[in-house]
């Protein structure tokens, strides 16, 4: 078996050995970006129930940390959607989880929830978009694009907290 990568899509040929004579096979395969973060996306309440800044102030995001070990978060940020950098010493029990909220006390007022940090700059979009977790230097440790279409749920999508 031979491979070339041709501008992200890998080529095989393979030895098909019908008919006594080789034949070339091609598979073109979709570019993929891999990530090797141990913290991700796991949840974003993106449009809680109402309108408004009541609404908008109960918005969250949620992060899991998939190592069992712990993860300093000092100086990584949330980009795209919302803007918030960790303040140093947050650090994110392996297992663990951890909600960023744009008002922590309008959530815990709404939900009884008390332990989110925040609060974040910006608003996530209620019709979808792109968020990113980098790390203190800058480089994208996860990155996640919700949509209020296709095979996202509807129930965050207005009825949410």
């Amino acid at each position: 078996m031979a491979g070339k990568n041709t501008g992200g899509r890998v080529r095989c040929a393979v030895d098909a050995w019908a008919s006594g004579r080789a034949r070339a096979m091609t598979e073109a395969l979709e570019q993929r970006i891999m990530l090797d973060s141990t913290v991700v996306f796991n949840e974003i309440m993106y449009h809680p129930k109402g309108t408004g800044a009541a609404s908008d102030a109960q918005e969250y995001v949620e992060l899991y940390n998939q190592m069992g070990v712990p993860v300093d978060l000092s100086g990584w940020s949330l980009k795209s959607g919302v803007d918030f950098t960790f303040d140093e010493g947050t650090i994110l029990a392996g297992g663990g989880h951890l909600v960023i909220a744009a008002d922590p006390a309008a959530l815990q007022a709404a939900t009884g929830f008390g332990g989110a940090i925040g609060p974040y700059s910006g608003h996530l979009s209620n019709s979808g978009e792109k968020l990113e977790l980098d790390d203190k230097t800058g480089r994208v440790m996860d990155s996640v694009s919700y949509d209020t279409k296709g095979d996202w749920p509807g129930a965050p999508d207005g009825s949410g907290v």
